[in-house]
């Protein structure tokens, strides 16, 4: 039984899905950038709609 459930906990960290995964392509100053792009109240008031990636990138893309 706690040999299934070590196969069991290895699989899944194997497959689960990296934090940086969202920001590949993204250089550190650009991930720097989008951290502070989203605390500006205009962008910060579309958080989970489907604008808030592109207002993020066209904050960076000012800056």
């Amino acid at each position: 039984m706690f040999i299934t459930f070590i196969l069991l906990a290895n699989i899944l960290l194997l497959v689960q899905p990296t934090a940086t995964s969202a920001y590949r392509g993204h250089s550190n100053n650009e991930i720097r950038m989008m951290d502070e792009c989203s605390d500006e109240p205009e962008i910060r008031a579309h958080l989970g709609q489907d604008d808030y990636m592109s207002l993020l990138d066209a904050c960076v893309e000012r800056r």
